[in-house]
């Protein structure tokens, strides 16, 4: 049935007559917006891989908690991660993959599952890879630049240089370690939060 919608989207022509979703997956289709595609299991991995090889997609995989069971596909395809949230609770094994897949070369970056879960799980989930394999670097790439260039916005967001958003938080000890504390929040060059000294 996507297939078929897609198909049809490719067709499309501003003069035929307006239909919002088959407008949006024309824009799809011809690579003007970014496809973001929530897959799990590995069947519904591969069949992601398979529509963003077919129709030439710009797109990520979201959640793709068994990505790494195809990550050769996901290199070859040039398909980037947007993996999470990792729990407290999974198994060894679940807590390896972020890894895995850093290490074969698919672009990694975190995401919650917001509202459901709450937002700090983003950096929960950086921390528990780290533990599990992921290197330092990998997981604060994971948490900034990674995300902003999945993303489309790395000429703003994702690293620290002039003419960036100066959008920063700030510890009091390496940002990966689950009891370093945040300091200072600055958002457009502006303190937003301030941690008070006791």
């Amino acid at each position: 049935m996507l297939r078929e919608r897609l198909d049809n989207a490719k067709s499309y022509t501003a003069g035929a007559k307006f239909d919002p979703s088959t407008e949006v997956l024309n824009r799809l289709v011809q690579r003007a917006i970014p496809a973001y595609i929530q897959a799990q299991t590995v069947d519904e991995v591969s069949t992601a891989i398979n529509l963003i090889a077919q129709y030439n997609l710009q797109a990520a995989i979201t959640r793709g908690d068994q990505a790494d069971e195809l990550v050769e596909m996901l290199v070859q395809q040039k398909v980037p991660v947007i993996y999470g949230p990792l729990l407290l609770y999974a198994k060894d094994k679940d807590l390896k993959r972020p890894a895995k897949l850093a290490d074969a070369g698919v672009k990694l970056a975190f995401s919650s599952c917001s509202p459901r879960t709450c937002a700090g799980d983003i950096r929960t989930s950086a921390i528990l890879a780290v533990r599990y394999g992921l290197s330092h670097d990998e997981a604060m790439k994971a948490l900034t630049l990674n995300a902003a260039e999945i993303l489309g916005i790395a000429d703003r967001l994702g690293s620290i240089q002039k003419g960036h958003d100066a959008d920063l938080v700030i510890f009091d000890a390496d940002p990966l370690e689950a009891s370093s504390r945040v300091e200072t929040v600055i958002i457009d060059g502006k303190v937003v939060y301030q941690r008070e000294r006791s």
